[in-house]
């Protein structure tokens, strides 16, 4: 360990702002505080920041109105100064024990460069939420197959050692997660899963803007590759008519082997719906670019 350094900074974006984030930073605040962590948020919301001690003694708050959440994401990660950085978001509650979890998953696996934990589904109220939830996290709910792997969960949920991130270039658009554990991959580092590294994902949203927030993936996650477009990207583009059936198939099969079988049927419809409009999304953004999208994610 670096002299100096903190041995983790866990790194927070908001669009959102204060007091939306508070579930997220009380939920960890005081085991940071006795690990020893650096606790960064960097806040396009243009609110006010919060005035607790108990927050501000811990949290460094940066303001950056009006940027997207990847562009807070980048500005954040710029200030990092721990030996692993941990990111998770905004309107994410880590469970109990979230911050010595992800410290002892790096001290079993020193030579990893990545290590992703659990996301679960934070308002499992109806089959829409369950939908929207299994279509991103729904591969990351646990039980994990624990240990190497080769896809673990992105920003809501993932830690990185700090030697991994070096030599990473800035985007115009800001970082995201999948485009770093995509060059992991390629450079065949060491990426781990560990479900004992838990947080509650909360996305209470209506139709129509789950639907919304789905096509702005869609289109942002394809408007970040199409600057440097690989076979697989031209094969999601030439076979977008029927990718989400595919990928509908590909949730319900995972979520079936998690015990999740009874809930995924009740959710298919809407599965589908959301399905289709990321595949809309990612068309657009593969043709046209992000255009708003990023800001239209949190």
């Amino acid at each position: 360990m670096t002299a100096g350094r903190p041995p983790l900074s866990i790194c927070v974006a908001t669009t959102a702002g204060w007091p939306i984030i508070e579930p997220c930073l009380r939920a960890f605040l005081d085991d940071a505080r006795r690990a020893g962590a650096e606790v960064l948020v960097t806040d396009g919301s243009g609110r006010p920041p919060p005035t607790d001690p108990a927050v501000t003694s811990v949290v460094t708050w940066v303001p950056i109105p009006g940027e997207s959440v990847f562009q807070l994401v980048q500005a954040n990660l710029a200030r990092a100064t721990g030996e692993i950085v941990a990111i998770t978001e905004d309107h994410c509650t880590p469970r109990p024990g979230w911050v010595p979890a992800i410290l002892r998953a790096h001290a079993e696996y020193p030579a990893a460069a990545a290590i992703g934990g659990a996301v679960e589904n934070g308002d499992p109220s109806d089959g829409l939420r369950w939908a929207s939830h299994m279509m991103t996290q729904g591969a990351h709910m646990a039980p994990l197959q624990n240990g190497p792997v080769d896809r673990i969960t992105g920003e809501a949920n993932v830690s990185f050692k700090r030697w991994a991130m070096t030599g990473v270039d800035e985007h115009p658009l800001g970082f995201l997660t999948l485009s770093l554990l995509r060059s992991l991959s390629a450079r065949n580092e060491l990426i781990v899963n560990d479900d004992r590294i838990v947080v509650d994902h909360h996305e209470s949203l209506d139709a129509a803007a789950t639907a919304v927030i789905h096509f702005d993936d869609g289109r942002t996650i394809a408007g970040f590759r199409r600057t440097a477009m690989e076979r697989s990207d031209w094969l999601r583009l030439l076979t977008s008519p029927v990718l989400p059936l595919y990928r509908t198939f590909r949730v319900v099969r995972t979520a079936i082997t998690r015990g999740h079988g009874a809930t995924v049927m009740r959710a298919l419809p809407w599965l589908l719906v959301l399905e289709y409009a990321h595949e809309v999304g990612e068309v657009a953004g593969y043709v046209l670019g992000p255009g708003r999208s990023p800001y239209g994610l949190r």
